[in-house]
C-alpha cells in the first residue's frame, strides 16, 4: 500500500505549474457545472459529478502519457456507463460498455507493459509509437462502420428500449460515438493523434449540447464540461508531440564517430 501511495504522490508531483493550473481550473469548472445543474434543474447527481472528477483527473494524466491516467479513465468509464443506464441514455451506456471500456482495459495493459521512465523519481509514461498507414486505413473503415451502425441503432433505440432518451441529433451523436471510438483505439496504440480525435468528439458534443440548450437550459453544465474537455485535449496533443520528441532523443543510439574519419583518413 505504501508503494502504491508513493507512486500516486510521484505522479502528482510530476505535474508542471501549468498542468496544475489546468487541472485545478478544470475541477473548478466541474464543480461550478454541478452547482449550476442543481440550480437549473433542481436535481442532484452525485454519481455524475464523481465521474467528472475522475474524468478530468484522468485527462490531465493522459496528457502526460502517464499510466495512472488510464486506470482513472477505467473508473470514469464504468461510473459513466452506470449513470447512463440509470438515466435511460442507453446509446451512451452501450458506447461506454462496448467501445470505451474494452479500449480502456487494453490501454491499461498496453501502457503499463510498454512504458518509459524519463528519470529518477519520475512516473512511468507510455512509449509513444507511430501508427502505420495500413492501421490508419483500417481504423478509418472501422470508424465509418461504427458511425453508420450507431446512427441506425440510435434511430431504432426507442423501439427496442422503452424510455430511451436518444432521439435528437442522430447524426451528430453517431459522429461523436465514432470519434470517441477512434480516439480510444489510437490511445491503445499510444499515438498522439488520439487527442485530435477526442478534440473532434468534444466539438460534436459542444454542438449537441449547444443546440439542446436552446430548448433546455438545464443541460448548460454539459456544454461547459465539453468545452473544458476540449481545452485539455488540445494541450494533450501538443504535449504528446513534445514527449514523443524527447523519447526519440533518449532512446536513439548514441552517435559514434569513425576513428579513421576523425583522423582525416
Amino acid at each position: 500500500m505504501r508503494r502504491f501511495l508513493d507512486g500516486i504522490e510521484t505522479c502528482f508531483k510530476s505535474l508542471s505549474k501549468f498542468e496544475l493550473v489546468l487541472w485545478i481550473g478544470s475541477l473548478f469548472c466541474t464543480l461550478a457545472s454541478f452547482i449550476l445543474s442543481i440550480l437549473l434543474s433542481g436535481q442532484v447527481n452525485i454519481a455524475s459529478f464523481i465521474a467528472s472528477i475522475f474524468g478530468i483527473t484522468a485527462i490531465i494524466f493522459n496528457c502526460k502519457a502517464n499510466v495512472l491516467g488510464q486506470y482513472l479513465m477505467l473508473v470514469y468509464t464504468v461510473i459513466s456507463a452506470i449513470v447512463a443506464l440509470v438515466t435511460y441514455n442507453y446509446g451512451v451506456a452501450f458506447s461506454f460498455l462496448l467501445l470505451s471500456l474494452p479500449c480502456s482495459i487494453i490501454s491499461c495493459v498496453n501502457w503499463t507493459k510498454k512504458s518509459h521512465i524519463e528519470g529518477e523519481d519520475k512516473p512511468k509514461v507510455a512509449k509513444i509509437a507511430p501508427v502505420t498507414p495500413i492501421k490508419m486505413i483500417l481504423l478509418a473503415l472501422a470508424t465509418g462502420a461504427i458511425v453508420v451502425g450507431f446512427y441506425f441503432f440510435l434511430q431504432y433505440l426507442p423501439q427496442i428500449f422503452v424510455g430511451a432518451s436518444e432521439t435528437s441529433y442522430l447524426l451528430l451523436n453517431a459522429l461523436a460515438t465514432g470519434s470517441c471510438f477512434a480516439a480510444s483505439v489510437l490511445m491503445t496504440m499510444r499515438s498522439p493523434y488520439y487527442a485530435l480525435c477526442f478534440c473532434a468528439n468534444d466539438i460534436f458534443l459542444i454542438v449537441i449540447w449547444g443546440l439542446t440548450c436552446t430548448s433546455d437550459i438545464g443541460v448548460l453544465p454539459n456544454l461547459i464540461c465539453a468545452a473544458n474537455f476540449l481545452i485539455n485535449d488540445i494541450y494533450g496533443f501538443f504535449n504528446w508531440k513534445r514527449i514523443e520528441k524527447t523519447q526519440k532523443q533518449a532512446l536513439s543510439p548514441p552517435q559514434t564517430v569513425d576513428k579513421r574519419v576523425e583522423n582525416g583518413v
